[in-house]
This record gives C-alpha cells, structure tokens and sequence, in this order.
C-alpha cells in the first residue's frame, strides 16, 4: 500500500487571510494553498515528503513577505471570497461521509484546512504483448478509516470537523478527508504505522 498526503494552509498578509497566487500552489477554490507528498509504502517517508514540500513553499512564502497558517479553520472576509472566485473555479464536490454527514460544522463564512491523506494498492500486471502495466487495486480503506476517525477523534471535534469524510479519485486513489490542518505528522506517522 502507497500513502500519500496533503496539507492546506491559509496565506495571510497584513494579518488577514489573502487569495493564493498562482505560483504558490493554490487549490480550487484559490483560499487555500497546498504542499504534498509523493507516494510511499512508509508513512514516515510520506510524512517527511510532505515536510520537504511544506520547506519549499514556506521558502516561496518568505520571499513574498507573506506567512502561512495552518490554522484548521479561518474566517474568510466576504471581499476575499469574490475575489477568490473570479479568479478560480471549485468544480463539482465529489466528498463523501462514511456515516452521512453532509458537512463539517463551519458556519457560511468560515473555510477549513485539512490534512488528506491517499491510499492506493498498486499492482503490476503482464498484457498481452507482455508489457508491464500498473492499476490500483480495491483494499478494505473503510476499516482504516474508520480507525482514523477513533485514533483522532479529538482533533476532529475540537476543530469544527467531522469523521468519515473521504473522496475517491478517477486514478484509484481513496482520499480520506477529515483531519484537520494542525495535526501532529508524528502522530499521523505513529497512527499509520499501527493501522495498516
């Protein structure tokens, strides 16, 4: 099994939360901007790729005179979502909740940062003219989810998130979706290892 993850921040200038400039990893909706992963079999090498993508952007980040926050929830001024949205389209919502919760418990004009993290069983497979080929195979992720929202049932709560949140990906990933931004990675390194 392959772990990926990704983390969300908020950028903040002048003590406010600002729009995400295209060279600093925005994601859809232009109020968040990202650093990830690659994918590996350990949680620690997934976890400190991350770390060595978070270093980058922080370095991107300094340079502009900006910071980030990975506050797990901010208010977003009415101007700055506008302007988020002139610029960037958020496509269809593709999450779903293991337990059928809709949301999380933010109001209107609050917006959350998570942790995602991605799992995939990757397999290889002889065609017919004897080439390799890859695919991601099924593999029980409602059990492993499901300890995730126990081990960090605390975390979730006190941050105006819910568990169960996951969203499956066309290329076979499954993403589970309700960490908030602040967690501990060691914990994250810990929790993996004693899950999968």
């Amino acid at each position: 099994m392959k772990i990926g993850l990704e983390k969300e921040f908020f950028l903040i200038q002048d003590n406010k939360p600002v729009v995400i400039p295209e060279d600093l990893q925005p994601d859809d909706s232009g109020l968040l901007t990202e650093a990830r992963s690659q994918p590996f079999e350990s949680p620690e090498e997934a976890v400190f790729s991350l770390q060595a993508d978070i270093y980058k952007l922080q370095n991107k980040v300094n340079l502009r005179k900006m910071q980030l926050s990975d506050a797990p929830i901010m208010k977003i001024d009415r101007e700055t979502r506008l302007l988020a949205s002139r610029r960037f389209v958020k496509g269809l919502t593709k999450y779903q909740n293991l337990y059928d919760i809709k949301y999380h418990k933010n109001k209107l004009n609050e917006v959350t940062a998570g942790i995602h993290i991605s799992f995939t069983s990757p397999k290889t497979y002889f065609d017919k003219n004897n080439q390799i080929g890859y695919y991601n195979s099924m593999f029980d992720w409602v059990q492993i989810f499901r300890k995730l929202d126990k081990e960090f049932e605390l975390e979730i709560k006190t941050t105006k998130r819910n568990p169960g949140f996951y969203e499956l990906k066309s290329d076979g990933r499954i993403e589970y979706r309700s960490l908030p931004s602040n967690i501990n990675l060691n914990k994250i390194i810990e929790i993996l290892r004693k899950i999968i």
